[in-house]
């Protein structure tokens, strides 16, 4: 066998890797846009008013990481505790106002497969968290009413 048959059934080619290398790099991070909906009975307060609620959005390598680890690792800061390589640093604060429409932007870098939403509410009663993957960002919204946050499909409105 020559070392050009040997080669091709052993692997890629020097030239082939560095083509994919380059393509991989040039792909690099990018700006996306999430649609924020704050409710009109928005985290509540003692005395039942609607408040803003600060939400903390985690780009993430590993899902599972971010479920399950506590609130108090999530909210540590500047670094929290979610173990190297499960996600992609730096985290963003965003509030979410009563009745306000906003689109937050947020890099995305190659590595990062999902969106980690952490609702900051003033009870943890309701929904938090939840996982958004990255490829499904620009179908949906962020709803965030009573203590909850939902992810839910954008409609013809939303994208005016």
């Amino acid at each position: 066998m020559n070392k050009t048959a040997t080669h091709r059934s052993g692997g890629l080619s020097p030239a082939l890797a560095l083509a994919l290398l380059a393509t991989a790099c040039a792909s690099g991070p990018y700006t996306a846009e999430v649609l924020a909906i704050g409710g009109k009975q928005l985290n509540p307060t003692f005395d039942k008013q609607p408040s803003a609620v600060n939400v903390r959005l985690f780009p993430l390598i590993d899902e599972a990481v971010f479920v399950q680890a506590s609130d108090a690792d999530l909210m540590q800061s500047p670094d929290p505790k979610l173990g190297q390589g499960t996600w992609v640093p730096p985290y963003k604060d965003v509030v979410v106002y009563v009745g306000q429409r906003d689109r937050i932007k947020i890099e995305i870098k190659p590595q990062v497969r999902f969106l980690g939403v952490l609702g900051l509410f003033n009870e943890d009663t309701g929904a938090r968290r939840l996982v958004i993957d990255v490829k499904q960002l620009a179908e949906k919204k962020l709803v965030f009413d009573g203590f909850d946050v939902k992810a839910e499909p954008l409609t013809a409105e939303d994208t005016k």
